[in-house]
């Protein structure tokens, strides 16, 4: 008996052990500081009004979520985040026998983009696309919400992962790569400063005019 509760410990604390060691790579942890970025409202180019306030404010939650980030005011920002709604479907999907649907497919479409605001470059432009399938009254006979409120649930859901999917790109962008291209230039700068002292060096020559070759030599 004893012998089989210290196997079930033994087995859980294993179980647990590799759970931490996994659930430790999977989080993203931040280098230096947090990166300061500017939210801006998502311009809405669909007749669906209400999409690109529920989109920032899903993104937002999500930006607030990661130590790496600080959300701040555009004057405040070193970065700036901001994108369109350009594409909003209904699909019919099924009808039933009186030709009424029983199901339609919602698709958003989003166009985002990072910015870097010091260096004025891009880190990120991307657009992602998003869909939702539901049934009407007609394709679920238990369903009690009008048509118009099945049809915002989508969207609610849709723009919930939008906000999620974009919010994680962010998180993991490479927000040093104008940093990296400075190193490498600076890097060249100093190789060729080295080579330039090295030269006149070689050129130098003493007050005798025994040049430090021949000096060497001596």
């Amino acid at each position: 008996m004893i012998k089989q509760v210290s196997s079930i410990f033994l087995l859980f604390f294993i179980l647990a052990f590799i759970f931490l060691i996994f659930g430790c790579s999977l989080t993203h942890i931040p280098q230096g500081p947090p990166k300061k970025v500017f939210l801006k409202i998502f311009e809405n180019q669909t007749v669906q009004y209400s999409l690109h306030t529920t989109l920032n404010e899903y993104l937002k939650d999500e930006l607030l979520r990661e130590s790496s980030l600080l959300v701040v005011d555009e004057n405040e920002a070193d970065y700036i985040i901001n994108g369109k709604i350009y594409n909003y479907e209904l699909r019919p999907m099924s009808y039933n026998m009186d030709n009424r649907v029983e199901s339609y497919e919602e698709v958003i479409e989003v166009e985002y983009t990072l910015s870097d605001i010091i260096n004025d470059e891009n880190i990120l432009n991307e657009k992602i696309s998003e869909n939702e399938i539901y049934f009407t009254i007609y394709g679920n006979s238990f369903e009690t919400k009008s048509e118009t409120e099945l049809e915002k649930d989508a969207q609610n859901k849709i723009l919930y992962f939008m906000a999620r999917n974009i919010a994680r790109k962010i998180v993991y962008a490479d927000f040093n790569i104008k940093n990296n291209d400075e190193k490498s230039e600076n890097s060249e700068i100093g190789i060729k400063n080295d080579e330039s002292e090295i030269n006149s060096l070689n050129n130098f020559k003493n007050n005798d005019g025994t040049d430090l070759k021949s000096m060497k030599e001596f």
